[in-house]
């Protein structure tokens, strides 16, 4: 009952944290069955915490911790990563030159968001990421007698001859040299009778490297001995001892190949990052000794927000020591392709890692296996996988004595099946000999039928295996249906156990509510029948304290269940009990079950006398029959690294159609051909020499094929195949590589030109949400509704464009819904449309969804209250997808759109910000939807997005009385997504644009003959390649937007955490021509600007005053904007004589000088001057003062902010290390703003700055009074 109470908690968590894992359950609720589960998902990271990783420095960790720490935060423990300290250190004095450090920081005040913003501002801090949840990847109980995985005879109805082959000659040990894999688990049962002999034994075991055979990071102590069983279930598999005479035998089978236990999952099979990093400080640390580590199996996973730097990071620092990290794909039955962070560490981009799919013994791949051509490498065995566990576990089926372990046992091969209860439950007769009795329950709609067969059975194969088929037909949702099995519980002094195997399959379950959908159930009760001989199935409270065993149903059940447990610890006399077997459908449909090898263990037999084996499901399983993989070929090819190593694996997988198309190498695990491995593809890329360059490992003799055309190459020489690229530019092509039985195929696009500018990195946190500009500056709303705004500015010191982030304060909130929503806590809140800017305010249609019922209204963002209600959603556009917001002269539009049935919407409304009221608008001349619209000039234009058809759409242009259909197409696309509609399929394109004078500018699409980056002139209705490209795939990013400000298109792009070491203002700007990639080592901070120049399509307003005035308003806008400029002064003392806009003097009105017009009536660029008289030209300026002194995070400049005197030309700064400003250290800045950046500081020095205001007038100035001086320390750098 523990064990299975275990495996029960483990699927919870599984469900919550999308783990890798296929989980047997117990003690289930049958409740679920007549009621909904009122649990939501859980945050899949540890609340309060952070994880913090150093960059390179020689200050000590305790340092380091004191300047993260403050009163609310507390440094946990820290890992360091150098050659001078010890593992088990929870801090260590040095840091070496090249070495660095990982900490988990808590609070019990701040919020992980609050935490990690707050971290990532600290000096010393290179990453800062959630402590992720992370959990075992196993957990479905299913039970094989031989190994079908190394030796397949055909077991469970398998394909005989389909396993890895373990058994090359070719894998033989050359030198003997001790090599280890290190299993990242629950620990391993080192004293099990297969694993005693192949446990690694720690030869540092002192201070240098704490624990005899490995280390407990979920308790900190030096016994990882496995509590829970899946840490030694995957030991077993990887290198269980060999003709040893007892058990099971792993894939590495040589005797120098030791299995190091690194214990970072509890009892319950669950733990956090900050373990796993542990186990990974380990490693390196024992590498850093000389322990030959050559693998580590990660048979855990969980959920992340965005990529995982901190662990991508260590799994690269011990692969170039010679280790690759093999990971569990996951256990979702989903394509990872499609949500990379959905299953972490084995989604993560590094070519140290090989992610693992599972297999079952007929050669497909399992029904709870994860997939992906992009994402997961190999498939392996990991379908009814026997292995050694550390607990003792009833097993019928593998016993050679089951007359003396079982009281029952039945395989239904020679037996007759016999009904012995009628429809009330009650039994009504009795089996004759060799007749097995049983009975079928259920007061739910449906038909059962009960038989034998022998389409599918459990065990070795025989001439006669068969298995109990049960039947269900037409079941209906939320019914239940039950078989009996019945038999005596003998009176015993020792417990009883129950044993089957179960195989299940049934209809997908389709609820979808915010509780997340619901899956059909089976369990495995004992029920004890009452005084009269009868089963009460109304009884749920009395059947639900008799369950021992569960498990989800899904539509490929092509694997084996193990349904095993105790269901009495002991009986005082004989008694009839049953074993229901309860289908509880959460669908409508037809279920299958099929049953074997069923047993009741024998009484007064010690569950001590069962042994320690058990059969589980999970691509765990399948993650160390490739990491044993691994080990064997290091052990063999001894002069190869980690990553030819990986090569020679993937190069083994045997071809097999259920994986093409669905994993990279598209097969299975075979290592009979790693003496002559195919082809493995690493990278294709476009070189500078205008060659299609393919990068990989045995592709001599590989043929190439582009657009299914064969094509000869210039040269290959194993590793590297180059190919003539110059009648492949800018174009779709499909290239395929051909060599044996192995093919690769994918379409690639080589955009060429050239490169963006590389503009400066910011410090900036891209977590969705989208790119928009006022005209001017960048507006980035994230996916929690907080506006932020990048502003480029000009560093009067070096004359270069520079770039700052103003972050945002407020994001969304249930309140803005109205008073019923403040309470709405749990609610989901989102942007429905793109946003829109309109004379500077930040527009949106914002959906909050309870689940249960959507609310979606119109909404715009006020900087000093945050987001505020504009109207409801007009009834017109409630309940349609991809709808278009625009902003069109100042009003607002709602376009197109799709409903539940795939029909596009040609309707528009149109919101009048003036009335505050919805107005039918002009229809579209066609049904659009997820489209983007425009304003360029006088006209809107609307792009990209779906008709409703698989054909490109075209644009549509209005100008403001009729629309338009272009007769220009962009063309074919590898950018065009294929949507699976309702009731049909249909094409939409996506891509980034911006505002170019005359039309629209697009990038990050992809088009035949265009490139990647393109203009539209709307005059001239055409479509224009550009001469730069921007080859987006040669970035790193989890979120890239674009959009124009000003004279030029920006692209930002970056991860979702900050990747930051105090560059807040970033300098770091060259030219990138048409180079093959963008060097990321060029960026420190977590956002990164690429740009080009363009002709603006906004409105530039530049302010010529003369001294002592100047003009409000001045700046860029939008073509629909309402350009207002004021004529205004700094002091009460000077008098305005003319304002001119434009050439043309505007005349004194009610409420001064004042000029409107619409940004679209006004060229490009127009001048504003304000001319003024002064009564006193001598007069002195006020006092100013330093109101703000910032030290940037590198500690080598200090960002000054003065206080604004009205009527001065500028400010003079003098800042000294002497207190009395003596000239030999004193320095004088002068600015024209109340803003300046004192840079080139010298670390450990206090500096003392003072300020004052000037006047000029002519070559003269008048200077105020100096300010109060104000003191900046600067620490050490």
């Amino acid at each position: 009952m523990k064990r299975m109470a275990k495996k029960a908690m483990a699927l919870t968590l599984a469900m919550c944290l999308t783990c890798t894992a296929v989980p047997t359950m117990a003690n289930q609720s049958l409740k679920v069955t007549k009621e909904k589960k009122a649990v939501k998902s859980s945050r899949n990271y540890v609340e309060g915490q952070a994880i913090v990783m150093y960059g390179n420095t020689k200050t000590s960790t305790r340092s380091a911790g004191s300047n993260i720490a403050d009163d609310d935060m507390e440094v946990v423990e820290t890992y360091v990563f150098n050659s001078d300290t010890s593992v088990n250190a929870k801090s260590a004095d040095k840091v070496s030159d090249n070495g660095f450090s990982v900490s988990l920081v808590k609070s019990d005040k701040y919020s992980t968001k609050e935490l990690i913003s707050i971290l990532k501002k600290k000096s010393n801090v290179k990453y800062a990421e959630p402590n992720y949840k992370i959990k075992a990847s196993d957990y479905n109980d299913s039970y094989y007698k031989y190994l079908w995985g190394l030796d397949n005879k055909g077991q469970n109805n398998g394909t005989e001859g389909i396993d890895v082959n373990a058994d090359t000659p070719l894998l033989d040990n050359k030198d003997n040299k001790e090599r280890v894999i290190a299993i990242v688990d629950t620990g391993i049962n080192y004293q099990h009778e297969d694993l005693k002999d192949i446990v690694w034994n720690n030869p540092y075991n002192n201070r240098k490297l704490y624990g005899e055979h490995g280390y407990d990071f979920v308790n900190y102590d030096t016994d990882p001995m496995d509590d829970n069983g899946h840490g030694s279930h995957c030991a077993g598999i990887a290198a269980g001892k060999s003709n040893n005479g007892v058990g099971i035998a792993g894939i590495a089978k040589s005797n120098n190949i030791k299995v190091m236990a690194l214990k970072t999952l509890n009892e319950e099979g669950s733990g956090s990052g900050m373990d796993a990093i542990g186990a990974y400080n380990y490693i390196y640390k024992a590498q850093q000794l000389g322990v030959n580590v050559v693998a580590v199996n990660n048979s855990w996973g969980g959920s992340a927000d965005e990529e995982d730097e901190i662990i991508k990071n260590l799994i690269e620092l011990v692969g170039k020591k010679g280790a690759i990290s093999v990971c569990a794909a996951g256990n979702d039955g989903s394509d990872n392709d499609e949500n990379l962070m959905n299953n972490y560490p084995s989604s993560i981009d590094s070519t140290y890692i090989i992610s693992v799919a599972a297999s079952n013994e007929k050669d497909e791949l399992a029904g709870f296996s994860n997939y992906g051509t992009e994402s997961v490498d190999i498939a392996a065995p990991g379908a009814d996988i026997l292995s050694t566990v550390s607990y003792n576990c009833f097993n019928p089926g593998i016993y050679d004595n089951k007359d003396k372990l079982c009281s029952t046992y039945v395989n239904f091969d020679n037996e007759s099946i016999l009904n012995v209860f009628n429809e009330e439950g009650k039994m009504v007769a009795t089996p004759e000999n060799n007749e097995v009795a049983y009975g079928t329950l259920s007061e739910s709609d449906g038909t059962m039928n009960v038989s034998t067969t022998n389409s599918e059975y459990f065990g070795e194969k025989s001439y006669n295996n068969k298995s109990l088929k049960w039947e269900i037909k037409g079941a209906q949702k939320d019914g239940m249906y039950f078989m009996c099995l019945p038999y005596t519980m003998k009176s015993s002094d020792t417990g009883t156990s129950a044993s089957a195997m179960v195989k299940v399959s049934g209809p997908k379950a389709t609820n979808d509510d915010w509780l997340g959908g619901d899956n059909s159930v089976i369990y495995a009760i004992d029920c004890k029948l009452d005084k009269n001989g009868k089963v009460d199935i109304s009884d749920l409270d009395t059947l639900e304290d008799g369950v021992f065993a569960s498990a989800y149903i899904d539509e490929n059940g092509n694997y084996w269940s193990h349904f095993s447990g105790e269901v009495s610890s002991k009986s005082k006399k004989d008694e009839q009990h049953v074993i229901l077997l309860c289908v509880s459908s959460y669908e409508e449909g037809d279920f299958t079950v099929y049953v074997d090898n069923w047993g009741i263990s024998r009484e007064n037999v010690s569950p001590d006398e069962f042994g320690m084996y058990d059969y589980y499901n999970g691509t765990s399983m399948a993650t160390p029959y490739v990491t044993g993989a691994v080990a064997a070929v290091a052990n063999a090819y001894t002069n190869e690294n980690a990553l030819q190593i990986k090569a020679r694996i993937l190069g083994s997988a045997r071809n097999n159609h259920n994986f093409e198309g669905r994993i990279l190498t598209g097969g299975v695990l075979d290592l009979s051909k790693i003496g002559n491995p195919t082809m493995t593809i690493d990278k294709i890329k476009f070189n500078s020499k205008k060659q299609i360059e393919i990068s990989g490992y045995y592709t001599d003799n590989a043929e190439v094929y582009i657009n299914d055309k064969k094509i000869s190459t210039i040269s290959n020489n194993g590793k590297t195949i180059l190919v003539d690229g110059k009648s492949y530019q800018n174009k779709s092509v499909k290239i395929k590589l051909v060599k044996g039985e192995r093919s690769y195929e994918k379409e690639y696009f080589f955009a060429t030109g050239t490169g963006f500018n590389v503009g400066p990195s910011v410090d900036a946190e891209l977590n969705g949400g989208q790119m928009i500009s006022n005209g001017g500056n960048l507006i980035y709303i994230d996916g929690e509704g907080t506006v932020s705004q990048g502003v480029e500015y000009k560093d009067e010191d070096t004359g270069k464009d520079d770039f700052y982030w103003r972050y945002g304060t407020f994001g969304f909130s249930s309140d803005v819904f109205g008073k019923e929503y403040e309470n709405a806590a749990t609610a989901s809140i989102y942007n429905e449309t793109d946003y829109v800017c309109s004379n500077g305010v930040v527009y949106g249609c914002i959906t909050l969804d309870e689940g249960f019922a959507q609310n979606t209204i119109l909404a715009y963002y006020d900087n000093e209250k945050g987001w505020k209600k504009l109207s409801n959603m007009p009834k017109e556009k409630e309940g349609l997808n991809g709808v278009i917001l625009a902003s069109y002269n100042g009003e607002l539009y709602l376009m197109g759109g799709t409903d539940e049935d795939d029909n596009f919407s040609k309707t528009v409304m149109k919101y009048s910000t003036a009335s505050k009221k919805w107005y039918s608008a002009k229809s579209l001349p066609e049904g659009r939807a997820y489209s983007k619209a425009i304003q360029v000039g006088k006209k809107i234009v609307v792009t990209l997005g779906s008709n409703g058809t698989m054909n490109v759409p075209a644009n549509l242009i209005y100008d403001g009385t009729k629309w338009t259909k272009s007769k220009a197409t962009i063309g074919k696309s590898i950018d065009t997504q294929i949507i699976e509609g309702k009731n049909k399929k249909f094409a939409v394109l996506m891509g980034e644009i911006g505002l170019v004078k005359g039309g629209i500018i697009y990038t990050n699409l992809r088009v035949d003959s265009l490139g990647d980056t393109f203009t539209y002139n709307i005059a001239k209705d055409k479509f224009i390649a550009s001469k730069y490209a921007l080859n987006a795939s040669n970035l790193e990013f989890d979120n890239l937007y674009a959009t124009t400000a000003g004279d030029k298109l920006y692209v930002v792009y970056g991860f979702a955490m900050a990747d930051d070491d105090g560059k807040e203002f970033g300098s770091n700007k060259s030219k990138l021509s048409n180079k093959d990639f963008y060097d990321e080592d060029d960026y420190e901070d977590d956002a990164k600007i690429l740009c080009i120049p363009i002709d603006s399509g906004a409105v530039y307003v530049e302010d010529t005053s003369e001294f002592g005035a100047y003009v409000e308003g001045t700046g860029y806008y939008l073509p629909g904007d309402t350009v207002t400029l004021k004529a205004a002064v700094m002091d009460k003392k000077v008098n305005i004589s003319q304002f001119i806009v434009n050439g043309k003097s505007v005349k004194k009105g009610k409420t001064g000088y004042v000029y409107t017009a619409r940004a679209y009536d006004l060229p490009a660029k127009i001048t504003a001057s304000v001319k003024a008289e002064y009564t006193d030209i001598y007069i002195k300026p006020g006092k100013t003062s330093v109101k703000k002194a910032v030290r940037a995070k590198n500690n080598k400049s200090i960002k000054l902010t003065l206080k604004k005197v009205g009527a001065a030309s500028g400010y003079q700064i003098k800042y000294s290390t002497s207190k009395k400003f003596e000239k030999k250290v004193t320095k004088t800045v002068n600015t024209k703003k109340n803003m300046a950046v004192i840079k080139k500081l010298s670390a450990k020095k206090t500096y003392y700055i003072k300020a004052r205001a000037y006047r000029k007038t002519g070559k003269s100035k008048k200077y105020g009074s100096w300010s109060k001086v104000k003191t900046v320390k600067v620490k050490k750098k």
